[in-house]
């Protein structure tokens, strides 16, 4: 596969925090010969809504951070090349990107750092694997119309209409988990199983946040995940008490001290 375009996505330019607006800058200069799209949501929207007709009302009724699952497949469905979220910061060129081998397929998904499910055991029933490798939405690649992206869409519409957000995403005292329901209809979570039922296995070489493995093998490392959770009322920077700002800024400084850029 040769990438011959990135596509990321967002509501608007304006809403970019400068973290996310270094990293859109940096893909661009980093791979000036790649045609580089930053496009909103309602470039997407009405091709979605053309495909899948049949869940036109529930695509525009979707939290819009559930709907972002649907247009980052979409984007590569359509155009092909690779996604990345805003957040995603490039550390290296896209043919530098490691293995060397990485781009000999037509699919390329990237896995997360290893850690617990949170019980997705109790979610998808005795027969999963509570090991799956957790396959991220920040970024993947495609060539243009590849199946496995329509079977992503397919698995996120069909899981939203399925559920009513009940049993498992109340708290005992009524709170809706939000998060949980996130990441099992329509991010992390539902990735990870359909990559896992396909027999697509996620590859190395993204840094997530706060990874230890940034620091002790950068020369892995292909991108590092910055997120905001700007989708969240009570965000991690409303949870550390944290200011956004000096937040990214302190992410850019760690990011040049390790790899002088």
């Amino acid at each position: 596969m040769i990438i011959k375009r990135v596509t990321q996505i967002h509501s608007s330019y304006e809403r970019l925090g400068v973290f996310e607006r270094v990293s859109i800058e940096r893909w661009k200069a980093l791979n000036p010969h790649i045609d580089h799209k930053f496009i909103t949501d309602v470039d997407i929207d009405s091709w979605v809504e053309e495909r899948w007709p049949q869940y036109v009302d529930l695509y525009r009724n979707m939290l819009p951070i559930c709907r972002a699952g649907v247009q980052r497949l979409a984007v590569v469905l359509r155009w092909g090349g690779l996604y990345a979220d805003c957040g995603t910061y490039p550390i290296r060129p896209i043919d530098q990107f490691k293995p060397f081998d990485l781009w000999d397929g037509d699919l390329v998904m990237f896995k997360l750092k290893d850690r617990d499910h949170q019980g997705m055991v109790s979610i998808y029933g005795p027969n999963v694997d509570t090991h799956m490798k957790l396959t991220t939405d920040c970024i993947f690649a495609a060539e243009q119309g590849h199946p496995f992206l329509q079977l992503m869409i397919d698995a996120i519409f069909e899981r939203t209409a399925a559920r009513d957000g009940s049993g498992l995403y109340v708290e005992s005292d009524g709170t809706f988990r939000l998060r949980r329901w996130v990441f099992d209809t329509a991010s992390v979570h539902l990735y990870s199983e359909v990559a896992h039922r396909h027999g697509v296995i996620p590859r190395e070489g993204l840094a997530d946040a706060h990874d230890p493995d940034l620091v002790e093998r950068p020369y892995l490392c292909n991108t590092y995940r910055y997120s905001t959770e700007s989708w969240l009322k009570e965000n991690r920077f409303v949870r550390d008490g944290v200011d956004k700002t000096t937040d990214e800024l302190q992410n850019l400084n760690k990011l040049k001290r390790i790899y002088g850029v």
